[in-house]
């Protein structure tokens, strides 16, 4: 089993596919999808490119959002 984060080098939080870091990011842009999917009725991939253009979006959201458009990851909002 692979122990270092999908996107860099460090070693993996508990059962997740990232680190600490890169968990906590995909941790916050799930909760706030429940907010925008509510809000605006967009689908998890839409969100995704549209917190990849906010210019707000942290380096660490930035990252995982990356990863997720450019290797197609299972990992969804649920």
């Amino acid at each position: 089993m692979e122990s270092k984060c999908r996107i860099c080098e460090r070693g993996r939080k508990g059962q997740s596919e990232f680190c600490a870091r890169h968990k906590g990011a995909f941790d916050n842009l799930k909760t706030a999808y429940d907010i925008w999917k509510n809000a605006r009725g967009i689908d998890w991939k839409t969100y995704l490119i549209e917190v990849s253009r906010n210019q707000e979006t942290g380096e660490w959201v930035r990252e995982v959002v990356q990863h997720m458009l450019t290797c197609e990851s299972t990992v969804s909002p649920a």
